[in-house]
């Protein structure tokens, strides 16, 4: 019988046993190609776009009946400091952070723009997104928004077909706006969400203020844990290449430039899904 210590010394049988720890039940699902995160990132892709990472990153490999080990590309070695240390900054990273779905059936994306000399509201239909919440530090949160632009709704049929055009939002090129996080800090009394705005292709950086309620665990017999966001936010159209109107014979513009959003969406942690037998 082969004795342990001719395989490895005392100080690498702990490295295995971290790594096998860690890395396994941590990492696994995160360092597969095709695999996302709890926040919807694919972790292993992310890594290894970083600089250092490059030269520290890992592969899984056959773990010959067991879980899949994580072979360090530059080591060569199933027990790299590196891995073994990102890997425990992933899990602490992980640790209080709760991951929400945006709820369509409450989620509410509203404009207001001047129009002539009132006032054009509309609001978009369809939108989805995760935030990623950690009660303990705000700072570890993060959010991703979809708004199908097609959803755009203002009550006229001819006035929303004209937004959809290639005059604004031009849907069939661009049938997505999104919002993803940079990073999320506490200012004052509030919060604000750092992050790249990208509408009609064209991606700007914006500081978003908002308000937190909940989590709550909902009172309907779901059950389910749920969060509410509140933002509002001010951008001019301009930016983001949608600069159609008219300019009336008072020297005015038909349609403004300043854009106000108000969001307004309920997130929720599903439930499991049952597994197939």
């Amino acid at each position: 019988m082969i004795r342990a210590q001719n395989l490895f010394s005392l100080r690498e049988l702990r490295c295995v046993i971290a790594a096998l720890i860690v890395a396994n039940l941590f990492l696994v699902a995160d360092a597969r190609p095709d695999a996302r995160g709890p926040s919807g990132v694919n972790v292993g892709a992310a890594l290894r776009g970083r600089p250092f990472f490059e030269e520290h990153a890992f592969e899984p490999t056959d773990g010959h009946g067991g879980p899949p080990l994580h072979l360090c590309l530059r080591c060569r070695s199933f027990r790299c400091p590196f891995v073994l240390s990102n890997g425990l900054r992933l899990f602490e990273q992980r640790v209080g952070a709760e991951r929400f779905e945006i709820d369509p059936a409450h989620a509410f994306v509203t404009f207001t723009v001047s129009h002539f000399s009132g006032k054009a509201k509309g609001s978009f239909t369809d939108v989805s997104g995760v935030i990623t919440y950690d009660e303990k530090d705000i700072t570890k949160s993060s959010v991703e928004v979809v708004i199908k632009t097609a959803s755009i709704h203002t009550g006229n049929a001819n006035r929303d077909n004209h937004l959809r055009s290639a005059d604004f939002f031009d849907v069939q090129k661009f049938p997505e706006m999104t919002f993803k996080s940079k990073r999320v800090e506490k200012r004052g009394a509030g919060y604000v969400a750092v992050g790249d705005l990208t509408v009609r292709g064209v991606t700007k950086e914006v500081v978003m203020p908002f308000t937190l309620t909940g989590p709550i665990k909902d009172p309907l017999p779901s059950g389910v844990k749920r969060l509410l966001v509140e933002s509002s936010l001010k951008v001019d159209r301009r930016d983001f290449g949608i600069t159609w109107s008219r300019v009336m014979q008072d020297g005015g513009l038909f349609v403004g430039n300043e854009v106000n959003l108000e969001i307004n969406v309920e997130a929720i942690v599903p439930k499991p899904k049952p597994t197939q037998p």
